[in-house]
């Protein structure tokens, strides 16, 4: 399957799914909705075929070659990457399965995280089912494997320091 198929049948996947039974942006502002020139949402391989031509969104190229999404702060939820729909949750990807987590990028701006709250068991199976058909795809996969990578290291140098 392609990259731009595999995009298309996760975004079905995780359409109308969402972390909680409100807008969960109401707790915080919109943090995860906010960017600038040096933060985004990255975007998959062959995903910026499906947002490139919004005028909510600029995708940049980051020095590590990844495409970024830049958000300011509103969009129609239709046209969200799959970053943002599966926001604070990653599906890391150990010894070839799929394991749901808490993304400890979002810990410092989302309450959901931080606060420890509740989510919805249908947005984390979503998420896991959304990580598995990404992980599927050589393309995909690997960006998956690359963040699972980032987040391992994020996750050990944390415990190192704090134990």
């Amino acid at each position: 399957m392609s990259a731009e198929k595999t995009i298309r049948k996760v975004y079905r996947i995780l359409e109308d799914v969402t972390p909680l039974k409100t807008d969960c942006g109401l707790l915080c502002g919109g943090e995860c909705c906010k960017g600038d020139d040096n933060t985004g949402m990255i975007l998959f391989p062959g995903e910026e075929k499906f947002l490139e031509n919004s005028e909510e969104f600029v995708i940049k190229k980051t020095t590590d070659g990844k495409n970024i999404l830049i958000c300011g702060g509103r969009c129609n939820r239709n046209k969200r990457p799959i970053s943002c729909r599966i926001f604070p949750l990653f599906p890391m990807i150990v010894d070839g399965r799929i394991y749901v987590i808490d993304d400890p990028r979002a810990s410092g701006i989302c309450p959901l995280i931080f606060d420890e709250m509740k989510l919805r068991r249908s947005f984390e199976r979503k998420v896991a089912k959304a990580g598995k058909i990404l992980a599927e795809n050589e393309e995909t996969g690997e960006l998956l494997r690359k963040l699972t990578d980032e987040i391992s290291e994020i996750i050990s140098m944390r415990q190192d320091i704090f134990g």
